[in-house]
């Protein structure tokens, strides 16, 4: 899934569902007519029959449409019959095959292409009339692809092995008749097997008080568990049981929490559950877990909890019976998973700008689950510099000693099954920052690919350092008390088996550094930056922390103005948990009271993308979940920082710091589509703290260049510079255009992160090399002063608006931490603009010359031209940005096509 379908997952589209029916073989009947039946969602269409073959032939193609939202199209799932026409009595099903629309939409081009499904015996029964127990049901051929809205556009459908390199090759050695190398199951990871699935719902736990019943639904099949009548606490204690093949291309499971109110029943709270996330490479293994609940209509509201339990056991039957039992089973003791504890849940916020309201007050709070805490209250000011927009941006700033907000919760303590987690997130963390650096490193040395591969050979030594320290101090295997579930077992070997196997593929990346000739170090250094930003994204999907099983509900901060809800931050709580650890080299860091940005979306944002232009407010805070009784540790592990006058009452250490911040605004690029008018007169508002500043405006163009450098004078700041270092803050942005005749002149809104220059680093953070420096021979010294240099390099900060981008912004920002005090008369100074980036991070821009001949124009005047065909000209050679120096006649041709164009006239 690429950036902008992730986004619209949540918001209502156009899909089509596009499927061929092939053929189908080895159906055991050698006489009659066969057709196939498709279902899907209340919808059916069929193929035409095929007469007297066990081999019929289709080649049908047809097309299921819908407007739903992503979520909702995934949870269905299509059903093909192969049925055999009877004249006399009902049509007999020979076999059927289900296929999970998300399996679909999973494949690198949300399509299968000549893929073979194995046909099973019909839900409910045991086996057609015409067939023997022991003989099979045959195999169907298909193509299905689903194409959404926002999908790229692609040629047609193709196999999921060509890469994109091989597009234009036609494939002549893929034989798709090959049922085994083509079928729709993955068998490689594991055997095609007869599973019986248990469900077990325990008891749940539930805000309103209802009569409750819960159904689950899995490849057309549907169990329901019996009513609990009248209570907010209900106790179920069912199991609910079938036969599937597994691995099959139905994955998931469908869990509805139903209330019965005004004499109907009503879907109160849903939850899907995919077997590929909870398998690790085995049987399917699930819990016991709770699972929090959320309305379908507003995620915010938290519906409850529900105690649940998934097993599977493999059969032995060739061909078990497709039919759903159910039945009562013995409570569960929870004790013997994990216990309970109470922690303490605390928020602090310092300071917030890019607040999007009129009124003069906030309020602002956090919740989890149930549980609320205090609302703190406080005024909105407007922005020291003025600005020519229309839109209301506040402002506000906590005053010493800073209150919060607090309450307690009582949650499961599973802090020890987190130590996999955060430890990958360290190593993540750092395998993203060296990987930044080592870009900054190519743009200054381009040409030392010798140096180059020294840097990257030390980046890969220290991350296989890590990971065997990691390994050697048994991250992953260890114990968890009192008891470990098959789930948790699963996990464990599943990640001990992917690090394992990790340090030799890390020394293959040494190795081929180190064998490379000079003249193709270069493609050898691209191949490794590559392979290690795959492991990036591999090794972070593995430290997710939104796993299935023991998840937390989720963290909800809300910020309101005026009476009217601005907008909420949606946190994982689990990221801020203090770890209490008896060993301190295993002590594992995570954002627990780290100062950091938490970006507000607003009410109505169904994007998922955390840049989607629907950002109503950037609040600079701590937050934190410790233990109770562990409250005096986590004190003392901060106090460096920070200073707890009383409960709820905070004093950070120093109180303030003072910074210089740069902000360098080079370009802008706007994409097709990001502007009504093809003349966009653009500026870009800087948004940070309780100060603003805009450039000027570039008039007439849709890729403006300022090469503006934008100062942010004593900006005065809660808390030492540590504080800052950790986690640098989020300036805000807002790419304006000024055409008045517009209704609405906002392009987009992005946010980019500044980097943070401590006092003792600023004298060795310039691009000269310092006095001897440029003599040493070890280039990763070099590569760790890249870390914090400044002025830092420009990189482009997508500008986004109601989900998508918008335009493209090269910049950057800093804060240097400043230690002389100014005087009197400078306390107060405005933000600065000016022109002229250092040349250090300037791009190297060429001018070109066009002349235009206009030849071979027949009865071409002055006055045959009109004066929209000279503006339309003028725009159009206004937009013309030349990053090359084609030849003189290409410029020549495509002048003459755009006057031809705009005047009317034939080119001869």
């Amino acid at each position: 899934m690429n950036y902008m379908e992730d986004c619209f997952a949540g918001a209502p589209q156009e899909f089509l569902i596009c499927i061929t029916v092939h053929k189908a073989v080895k159906v055991g009947l050698t006489s009659g007519e066969l057709y196939v039946r498709i279902s899907l969602d209340k919808m059916t269409k069929s193929t035409k029959s095929f007469p007297n073959t066990e081999n019929p032939f289709f080649n049908e193609y047809f097309v299921f449409e819908f407007h739903c939202t992503l979520t909702e199209l995934l949870r269905l799932t299509i059903l093909f019959e192969l049925k055999k026409h009877m004249t006399y009595k009902k049509n007999v099903v020979v076999g059927e095959l289900l296929v999970d629309l998300h399996s679909v939409w999973n494949q690198s081009n949300h399509g299968y292409f000549k893929k073979w499904g194995r046909l099973e015996a019909p839900i409910g029964d045991n086996q057609p009339p015409e067939n023997q127990p022991n003989e099979p049901h045959g195999y169907l051929q298909l193509d299905l692809a689903i194409v959404s809205q926002h999908s790229p556009v692609s040629i047609g459908l193709r196999s999921e092995e060509q890469d994109t390199q091989n597009l234009n090759k036609w494939s002549v050695d893929q034989d798709y008749d090959d049922i085994e190398k083509n079928l729709l199951t993955n068998v490689s990871s594991f055997a095609p097997s007869n599973i019986r699935y248990y469900i077990a719902f325990y008891r749940g736990y539930f805000v309103r008080q209802s009569n409750y019943m819960i159904q689950v639904s899995f490849a057309g099949f549907n169990g329901k568990t019996p009513v609990a009548k009248n209570t907010t606490t209900p106790v179920w204690n069912h199991e609910i049981n079938f036969a599937w093949m597994y691995p099959s291309v139905a994955q998931r499971f469908l869990i509805l929490i139903l209330t019965h109110e005004l004499l109907q029943w009503k879907c109160v709270a849903e939850f899907e559950l995919s077997l590929e996330e909870i398998a690790f490479k085995g049987t399917p293994s699930l819990g016991p877990t709770y699972l929090h609940l959320y309305d379908p209509v507003n995620p915010m509201i938290y519906v409850g909890r529900l105690l649940m339990e998934l097993r599977s056991e493999m059969l032995k039957d060739a061909q078990p019976s497709h039919t759903l039992s159910s039945k009562t089973v013995p409570g569960l003791d929870e004790t013997r998973f994990w216990h309970d504890d109470v922690y303490l849940v605390e928020f602090l916020p310092l300071l917030g700008h890019q607040i999007q309201t009129s009124a003069t007050a906030y309020k602002i709070s956090a919740r989890l689950a149930e549980h609320s805490s205090n609302v703190l209250e406080g005024v909105l000011r407007t922005p020291l510099d003025r600005f020519r927009s229309a839109m209301n941006s506040k402002s506000f700033r906590r005053e010493a000693p800073f209150r919060s907000c607090m309450f307690r919760v009582r949650l499961p303590d599973n802090r020890a099954k987190y130590e996999s987690d955060f430890f990958m997130l360290d190593i993540v963390n750092y395998m993203r920052s060296e990987l930044d650096a080592f870009k900054v490193f190519q743009l200054k040395h381009p040409l030392q690919d010798d140096e180059q591969a020294k840097c990257l050979k030390a980046i890969v030594g220290n991350i296989l350092t890590r990971i065997k320290e990691g390994l050697e101090a048994h991250r992953f295997d260890h114990d968890v008390e009192p008891q470990r579930t098959t789930w948790d077992i699963n996990r464990q070997l599943y990640l001990l088996d992917y690090f394992a196997k990790l340090p030799s593929e890390l020394h293959q990346m040494k190795q081929r550094l180190r064998s490379c000739f000079l003249e193709h170090l270069d493609a050898s250094i691209a191949e490794v930056v590559s392979e290690l930003q795959r492991l990036v994204a591999e090794i972070g999907a593995l430290s997710s922390m939104a796993r299935t099983q023991d998840e937390w509900p989720e963290m909800v901060l809300s910020l309101s103005a005026g009476g009217k809800d601005l907008g909420v931050c949606r946190l994982n709580a689990k990221l801020f948990l203090h770890l209490q650890s008896g060993n301190s080299d295993l002590q594992q860091e995570t954002l627990c009271w780290r100062l950091r940005s938490f970006s507000f979306k607003a009410i109505g944002c169904t994007h998922t993308c955390p840049n989607c232009g629907c950002t109503t407010a950037i609040v600079s805070g701590c937050l934190s979940i410790v233990v109770e009784r562990e409250r005096k540790a986590f004190l003392s592990s901060i106090s460096d920082d920070w200073t707890s006058i009383e409960a709820m009452l905070w004093q950070p250490n120093p109180a303030q710091t003072n910074f210089l911040c740069h902000v360098y605004v080079h370009q802008a690029k706007v994409r097709p589509g990001g502007d009504k008018k093809s003349i966009c007169d653009s500026h870009l508002r800087i948004l940070f703290a309780d100060q603003t500043c805009e450039t000027y405006t570039s008039p007439g163009t849709l890729s403006p260049i300022w090469n503006a450098v934008i100062t942010l004078n004593m900006l005065s700041l809660p808390g030492g510079v540590n504080l800052y270092l950790k986690n640098p803050p989020l300036l805000s942005l807002e790419l304006y255009n000024s055409e008045r005749s517009l209704s609405e002149d906002l392009v987009g809104m992005g946010s980019v992160a500044v980097s943070v220059i401590s006092e003792e680093r600023a004298t060795d953070s310039s691009w000269e090399e310092p006095g001897g420096f440029a003599w040493s021979k070890n280039p990763m010294q070099k590569l760790q002063r890249l870390k914090h240099m400044t002025p830092p390099p420009l990189k482009w900060v997508p500008v986004a608006k109601k989900g998508s981008v918008q335009a493209e912004v090269l910049m950057s920002a800093e804060l240097i931490e400043l230690s002389m005090l100014p005087t009197g008369q400078d306390i107060k100074k405005e933000p600065h603009l000016a022109t002229g980036i250092p040349v250090a991070i300037r791009p190297n821009m060429q001018n070109f010359v066009l002349e235009v001949f206009f030849v071979g124009l027949r009865n071409y005047s002055k006055s045959s031209m009109s004066s929209a065909g000279k503006r339309k000209i003028k725009v159009m050679m206004g937009d013309l940005v030349l990053t090359s120096g084609p030849s003189t006649a290409r410029v020549r041709n495509s002048i003459n096509f755009l006057v031809a164009y705009a005047s009317g006239v034939v080119v001869s």
